[in-house]
Parts: C-alpha cells; sequence; structure tokens
C-alpha cells in the first residue's frame, strides 16, 4: 500500500513538471521624446530699397524676421552706425534650427 502512495504522489509531482511555464514580460521601448521643429521664415522680401546713405560710417543692416507670438514679423533694414570704428554687421541666421540674432563684430 505505501509503494502505491509513493507511486501516485510521484506521478502527480511528475505531471507538474511539465505544466510549468517561463513567461517574459518585456517592456515596450520607450516612446519618442517631444521634438520642436522651427521652421525658417519666409524668403526675405525681394522689393527691398535702401534709402541713400546717410553718412560714410553708415553702415547697412539688412532687414530680418523676428517670431513673436503671432507669427513671424518683418524688420526693415535700416543704416545704422557701428559701435566702434572698423566693427562689420553680421547678419542673424539660423543655426541648428534656432535663430542666432545679427550682431557687431
Amino acid at each position: 500500500m505505501r509503494t502505491l502512495f509513493v507511486a501516485i504522489v510521484l506521478l502527480v509531482a511528475l505531471s507538474f513538471v511539465g505544466c510549468t511555464r517561463t513567461v517574459v514580460v518585456k517592456k515596450p521601448p520607450p516612446g519618442p521624446k517631444a521634438v520642436v521643429v522651427v521652421k525658417p521664415p519666409p524668403p526675405p522680401r525681394a522689393a527691398v530699397r535702401k534709402p541713400p546713405r546717410p553718412g560714410s560710417a553708415h553702415v547697412w543692416v539688412p532687414g530680418h524676421y523676428v517670431r513673436g507670438s503671432g507669427g513671424y514679423r518683418w524688420v526693415s533694414g535700416a543704416w545704422r552706425v557701428p559701435p566702434r570704428t572698423g566693427r562689420v554687421w553680421v547678419p542673424g541666421r539660423y543655426a541648428g534650427g534656432r535663430w542666432v540674432p545679427g550682431r557687431w563684430r
């Protein structure tokens, strides 16, 4: 009787060996990060007329777009006097999707 009992216990125990399953839960890859792309403004206006140069020290600073809450706004070019003699105007430009304003160099 004891042998029969041990045989049944072993049979029941062995029947559960094949029933085990390994479940691997993979985390989903991280979602895309928010990317803000600022498109450059439209090209400068074609019909830009420079007024006469007011003096020999003046340098023409070309017009450019300024981005505001309502979109882009055109700022007209103008004659400017450099802060010091020998300075030149470096126009603003887009670098890496960001606007770098013009400056005297």
